[in-house]
């Protein structure tokens, strides 16, 4: 089979399956298999013989089972770093970048600041920041599962990241303080379930996807606790649904943090928040 013609296979099983995300996710595969993007378009007409076989099965068990793409390769790429991922964790969005970005831009006006990590899943926030800013970082999370895939991964990178497992700031030693509170927490309202791809609602642990009070409950939480563990001056930063900017910043005003921002993504929608004690 040459190239041309499995790209052909795997874009058309991927679309019939009802798939979205058909044409990035068939670029995606081939690359797994080894097939550049420029190869892709210069020499379709290659033969690929074993490596077909392997790309097809792939694309098969994706159609089939709407498994997401990232958990049957094992991988995913954020902020261009790979991350091991599988259902212990979820998936790194690549909008979670901004929350990233924001951070690491506003370390670089810190003296030597101490930064933590609430909810880190996969790692891929707390790493992220302490590979682009060489700083330690402390991360919490509940699931000690999703700690197992966060470690591996700071391993992996070579960043320098403690993890602590526990709920929330109750992860942390009381008198702990913070120049920076970085937070991607659960925010789906578990009311809306029925309105997502089942590559979330059946593969992605819940724990991480949902919050009560209408997906706010973990900002509400944040509001009232963050502010013990923030030096003043310090800066409270958190990812958002796209319908969220204004109740969570109203939450952040009412618990006396000032310098409220609501950043958007890079859809132009809501998914930061940012607030300083």
């Amino acid at each position: 089979m040459t190239i041309a013609e499995l790209r052909g296979y795997i874009h058309r099983r991927l679309t019939e399956a009802g798939i979205a995300e058909a044409e990035p996710e068939c670029r995606i595969i081939l690359e797994h298999i080894g097939v550049s993007r420029t190869q892709a378009i210069v020499d379709p007409s290659i033969e690929l013989g074993p490596k077909a076989e392997a790309a097809m099965a792939i694309a098969e068990e994706r159609a089939d089972t709407r498994r997401p793409l990232q958990y049957i390769l094992g991988q995913a790429w954020f902020y261009g770093r790979p991350y091991a991922v599988d259902s212990r964790c979820l998936i790194p969005r690549f909008d979670t970048e901004i929350l990233c970005r924001e951070a690491i831009d506003a370390i670089a006006g810190m003296d030597n600041p101490r930064v933590v990590d609430i909810c880190t899943g996969s790692g891929c926030v707390a790493i992220t920041i302490a590979a682009e800013t060489g700083l330690q970082v402390l991360a919490t999370d509940l699931s000690a599962e999703a700690l197992q895939v966060a470690r591996h991964n700071a391993d992996s990178l070579g960043a320098d990241v403690v993890f602590c497992q526990g709920d929330m700031f109750r992860a942390i030693e009381p008198g702990r303080m913070f120049d920076l509170i970085v937070c991607n927490p659960p925010y789906i309202d578990p009311a809306q379930e029925s309105e997502l791809e089942p590559e979330v609602t059946v593969y992605e642990p819940h724990m991480a996807l949902y919050a009560d009070n209408r997906g706010l409950y973990f900002y509400q939480r944040l509001a009232k606790e963050a502010p013990a563990y923030l030096r003043e001056g310090g800066q409270l930063m958190v990812e958002i649904g796209d319908t969220q900017g204004q109740e969570v910043a109203a939450l952040f005003s009412q618990a006396g943090l000032r310098d409220i921002r609501v950043v958007k993504d890079y859809g132009n929608n809501d998914r930061v928040v940012m607030a300083r004690k």
